[in-house]
């Protein structure tokens, strides 16, 4: 997830990202980012979604 200072999206933005294939998906913390997720980062099965909420400046809720 890019940082504000490369793409300034307004608080309360949703991203979604699903797994498709057998690889892993992960959401990556761009420089200066913050990523709060009480169950990690990836997307822990095929065809699961994970949803990161933007919470304030550089700062995103994860759930995964």
């Amino acid at each position: 997830i890019q940082p504000d200072s490369v793409l300034n999206l307004p608080i309360g933005t949703v991203l979604m990202m699903r797994r498709v294939g057998t690889g892993a998906a992960s959401f990556v913390a761009g420089s200066g980012v913050t990523l709060e997720a009480g169950n990690g980062l990836s997307i822990t099965a095929q065809y699961r979604y994970g949803t990161a909420i933007k919470m304030d400046t550089d700062k995103w809720s994860v759930v995964c």
